[in-house]
């Protein structure tokens, strides 16, 4: 697993204004599909497979939800060497780990997200965070040199898509490692903007890092919409 795409930083803690939003029930309805029965994080490579029904459908991703069967299968990739080049030192490991990802699956205030091929080949995982009425988005991504540029992009496409048409948002942000360069690209080029520069934020590689941040805001998502 690359994993270059995980914004550093845990992400957690929901304020008590997207509670009085109603968004973890916004949220839930986020991950709601219309079939049960999915397999976990088993490899689908032909269309004859059925694959899980979801509305997060791109040309060449879609996302779906994720199940407690994904918990295993999500912690062997996040304990690989490729995959802990840039993801937080704030992860946890071993045991709480496992727990960490199995709340990701029934969390409502943090929708997540296996990224698939629409094949159903299954290449990364997508989280949302909420906080009144901003989101934090991040994901990870498998082998960013098999996915590709544009797949990436559209999977942030998707998550910032539904956010925005679910829940009461003003802005979605990421932050990424300014080395993180591949990350950097697929953030703008799904439609990020640049903000700033985070001094000191994250600790990785046994330091204090900057972090770069990007952002999105309602109003952009919708003059993109209206010239599509």
């Amino acid at each position: 697993m690359d994993g270059s795409l995980w914004p550093l930083g845990n992400g957690d803690g929901v304020g008590k204004a997207a509670r009085a939003t109603g968004a973890p029930k916004a949220m839930t309805a986020m991950k709601r599909t219309k079939t049960a029965g999915r397999k976990g994080m088993r490899e689908r490579s032909t269309t004859s497979a059925r694959l899980p029904a979801t509305w997060l459908v791109g040309s060449g991703v879609r996302l779906r939800p994720v199940e407690p069967s994904d918990a295993r299968p999500l912690q062997r990739w996040l304990d690989r060497p490729s995959a802990r080049q840039w993801l937080s030192e704030l992860l946890p490991r071993a045991g709480p780990q496992l727990a960490w990802i199995a709340q990701l699956a029934t969390d409502p205030a943090k929708p997540s997200f296996i990224i698939e091929t629409s094949l159903g080949a299954q290449i990364g995982l997508a989280t949302l965070s909420v906080e009144g009425v901003q989101a934090k988005l991040g994901i990870a991504i498998q082998d960013t040199r098999r996915v590709g540029l544009d797949r990436c992009a559209e999977a942030v496409r998707l998550l910032a898509d539904a956010a925005f048409r679910v829940l009461p948002l003003q802005r979605i942000e990421v932050r990424v490692l300014p080395s993180n360069e591949f990350a950097v690209e697929v953030y703008e080029e799904a439609g990020f903007s640049r903000e700033g520069v985070l001094r000191k934020v994250a600790f990785h590689a046994g330091k204090a890092r900057d972090e770069l941040m990007l952002s999105l805001l309602w109003e952009e998502w919708m003059a993109r919409r209206a010239s599509i």
